[in-house]
């Protein structure tokens, strides 16, 4: 992710923030706001969320709405999620499955050129 970071700050001289929550199982509902939306969100304009998690159903679904219910203004371009793809899938494929850093990359391209 940190490679992401840098590249992104090359192209664009735009500021950005990573945070990497190790467990959301302890995280509450003030936390995730003000982490993410009070300084990131109000910053930057924009939200990326990556998890290996399936799309739907996933804790990015959660966060991108509690974040946008709270931050809707400070906007300026649509939440993006990458995540893993909806569809069962062998191990032997899994490096195919999870996100990695290209496709954060091109999400984070399309955040910036919106």
């Amino acid at each position: 992710m940190h490679a992401i970071h840098t590249q992104r700050d090359a192209m664009t001289g735009n500021l950005t923030n990573i945070h990497r929550p190790i467990s959301v199982t302890y995280l509450n509902h003030e936390t995730i706001i003000h982490c993410f939306c009070l300084q990131s969100v109000t910053k930057t304009g924009r939200l990326l969320i990556a998890h290996e998690a399936p799309l739907t159903g996933g804790f990015a679904g959660e966060l991108a709405a509690s974040v946008q219910q709270e931050c809707f203004l400070n906007l300026e371009a649509p939440i993006a999620r990458v995540c893993g793809y909806d569809t069962p899938f062998p191990h032997i494929f899994e490096p195919f499955y999870m996100p990695d850093k290209w496709r954060c990359f091109e999400a984070i391209r399309k955040l910036i050129n919106y």
